[in-house]
């Protein structure tokens, strides 16, 4: 993985990331730009004043772990992302030392439904087709 074949294909991880999270988290990460690639890991650059998206990233370990799947997928190999705040230089999440999970102490997840977890997440409410008048 080199900064040219970052550069290529950029638009593709960028729209596979959207498709995947929706707009509302695809916002924080939209200022996003591909900055230095390090071995395996892509550091993405956030102009500094944008605070609340620094915050947002560090906070969402979940989009991180999406952002680099995409981006392993896309770009080949195991790719690990780094947010750097684009004045400072600074790092602002620290790459994260690779799990091993012991498969004897995993917890089976229960069988939610998706659309019982999207209502939940959102407070969305089912609406009946029949209920809905249309133009």
């Amino acid at each position: 993985m080199d900064q040219s074949a970052v550069a290529a294909k950029w638009p593709a991880l960028v729209d596979r990331v959207r498709q995947a999270v929706g707009p509302r988290r695809f916002a924080i990460l939209r200022e996003a730009k591909p900055a230095a690639v390090d071995g395996g890991v892509l550091g993405l650059l956030i102009p500094s004043h944008l605070t609340f998206h620094i915050e947002a990233l560090e906070a969402d370990e979940a989009l991180r772990m999406i952002v680099g799947t995409a981006a392993s997928d896309i770009l080949g190999g195991g790719v690990e992302i780094a947010y750097i705040a684009q004045e400072s230089g600074r790092s602002v999440t620290p790459i994260q030392e690779e799990v091993v999970l012991d498969k004897d102490n995993l917890v089976e997840a229960d069988d939610a439904d998706a659309a019982d977890m999207i209502i939940e997440e959102f407070g969305a409410e089912v609406v009946d087709d029949d209920d809905v008048k249309r133009p």
